[in-house]
């Protein structure tokens, strides 16, 4: 992990170095690091990306092989229309899986991973030893871009919290 000082502070750099990979047809962004035998998936809740692994990242590669993906749409991942439900997406993570060449690891879905989490493992059970799926990470201030900080910015947000 890289750190840099900035007027008597220190700011920390991401821990991982991402790359991109093509599967189903779409440029996915993910991050890799560690050699245990044991192998973690980590896949994005929304609305942030892989970097939300960020603050467990170090701890998870001393132990492990970790993989992280940002699924598409979401994160730097292009997206695609018809995988914008949890059964789609849960085939996707399938895809993904298989593409990185593994078996048998243990994955975590967050938020809108959760559901798809658990479609892919019932679709490929023999994938996972093991699945954590639950609501989503967050940090602040928020790092969104699109049609998300359209609309946090439009206030829209702000009338629910009122409701």
């Amino acid at each position: 992990m890289s750190s840099v000082a900035n007027a008597g502070t220190i700011q920390e750099g991401p821990p991982f170095d991402v790359a991109w990979q093509t599967i189903d047809g779409l440029k996915v962004r993910y991050a890799a690091g560690g050699s245990g035998g044991e192998r973690i998936v980590l896949f994005s809740p929304w609305p942030e990306s892989i970097f939300a692994f960020a603050p467990v990242w170090d701890g998870l590669v001393r132990q492990f092989g970790v993989l992280a993906i940002d699924l598409p749409g979401f994160g730097r991942s292009q997206g695609r229309d018809d995988l914008f439900t949890p059964r789609t997406m849960g085939d996707f993570m399938v895809k993904a899986i298989e593409a990185f060449g593994l078996r048998s690891t243990h994955a975590v879905g967050l938020d809108v991973g959760a559901p798809s989490l658990l479609f892919a493992s019932l679709s490929r059970p023999e994938l996972f030893r093991s699945l954590i799926v639950g609501a989503g990470a967050a940090t602040y201030p928020l790092d969104v871009e699109g049609t998300l900080k359209w609309m946090i910015r439009s206030g829209a947000v702000a009338s629910f919290e009122r409701s």
